[in-house]
């Protein structure tokens, strides 16, 4: 094989994968996660308890609240955290199919994000998540997620659950 065969080779497979094979996951359906949220309650909760008790203690601090996240993917965590943290969440993320969370605590709230579907790339994309945390002037509450008409503007559509747990869409263009 020439030089020239084996890099055209090498540069489709490679192509392939920078520029995305196929279609990309649709977001799963309101009936999955709310199936995954009550089936894994528990989970839930103890996120948001041990969480937020951990991003007090080692959050970045800025703005007067500390922020912490934890992904699948520890490029994206922030600040860094110790393995044993890493890996205790890692097992948490595996129970309930979630790609981490992120969190904004003060000394009077707790916001929690729990990643659960994304598409797209950092700064532009299609976030699907659980939140606990009050929703805002900003957010359109909606009795489903299914069938959002998705514009060129930023949107958070949230749809409620119990016990202060939202699904969540963020639209992002």
């Amino acid at each position: 094989m020439g030089i020239r065969n084996f890099t055209v080779s090498l540069f489709v497979p490679v192509l392939s994968v920078l520029t995305g094979c196929g279609e990309p996951d649709p977001a799963p359906s309101d009936e999955v996660m709310i199936l995954n949220f009550r089936n894994n309650r528990n989970v839930f909760e103890e996120i948001r308890r041990d969480a937020c008790e951990l991003a007090l203690e080692i959050g970045e601090e800025a703005g007067g609240s500390k922020y912490l996240t934890v992904m699948m993917d520890p490029s994206w965590s922030r600040p860094e955290v110790s393995n044993d943290i890493v890996q205790k969440y890692y097992a948490i993320f595996r129970k309930i199919n979630a790609k981490g969370i992120q969190l904004s605590v003060s000394e009077d709230h707790c916001k929690i994000w729990v990643e659960y579907w994304s598409e797209g790339l950092a700064g532009g994309g299609d976030y699907k998540k659980f939140i606990h945390e009050e929703p805002n002037k900003l957010d359109i509450i909606v009795k489903s997620l299914y069938g959002l008409k998705l514009g060129a503007q930023i949107a958070s559509y949230k749809r409620e659950l119990e016990g202060g747990w939202w699904l969540a869409y963020d639209h992002y263009p």
